[in-house]
């Protein structure tokens, strides 16, 4: 005696969980935990989360009902309905998304933190290498850096080659406070109120 379409869908059942949780990772989860019901030629298959426009949306259940037409020989609707989760559903669900966002905001913390130890390593690391070619007060020598020290011979006047003393050239005595001059002593004040007066002709 042929069977009932209710038995018939029983032992089809994990056959269409197969094919529609192989339409997306996302199907998957939904039509794990499923539910079904046959009545009035209709199959209705329970769905929490709100999910059923989402498969609809899919065509998941023509799909379906193709499917089990192909394979049984039962012509039959299929639709997907929504299902109220219980309220332990609802904590579990609270908790996996408190539990991803906070896993997504480790994760965003560590790239920072790796970014900017990436930074402060790449600055000390230029520094250094700018130290060890050579870098002085931010301009660029070349040879052998020596210690004035380690060249000054006993009883003898140390001589430094190079331009080290044009950062004293064509210096304005006018914006100096004081300076001496063949052993006197001459500060800005002296004259200030002859420029002043000057300044005010």
């Amino acid at each position: 005696m042929d069977k009932e379409p209710k038995a018939v869908l029983a032992d089809f059942w994990d056959t269409i969980r197969s094919h529609v949780a192989a339409q997306s990772k996302v199907c998957s989860g939904v039509i794990s935990d499923a539910d079904w019901d046959y009545q009035d030629g209709k199959m209705q298959i329970f769905v929490k989360h709100n999910m059923a426009y989402y498969l609809s949306q899919k065509k998941l259940d023509d799909a379906v009902a193709k499917l089990v037409q192909e394979e049984t020989g039962l012509a039959m609707s299929v639709q997907f309905k929504n299902v109220q989760s219980s309220e332990e559903d609802r904590a579990r669900m609270e908790q996996e998304q408190r539990t991803k966002t906070e896993e997504l905001l480790q994760q965003i913390a560590s790239a920072t933190q790796a970014t900017e130890q990436a930074k402060v390593s790449a600055e000390v690391g230029a520094v250094s290498e700018a130290v060890s070619r050579g870098i002085l007060f931010g301009k660029e020598f070349t040879g052998t850096p020596v210690k004035i020290v380690d060249t000054k011979i006993p009883g003898e006047s140390v001589i430094v080659e190079g331009n080290i003393f044009k950062s004293v050239e064509n210096v304005n005595l006018d914006t100096v406070v004081a300076y001496k001059s063949k052993g006197e002593k001459h500060h800005f004040l002296d004259t200030y109120d002859e420029k002043s007066e000057e300044q005010g002709e």
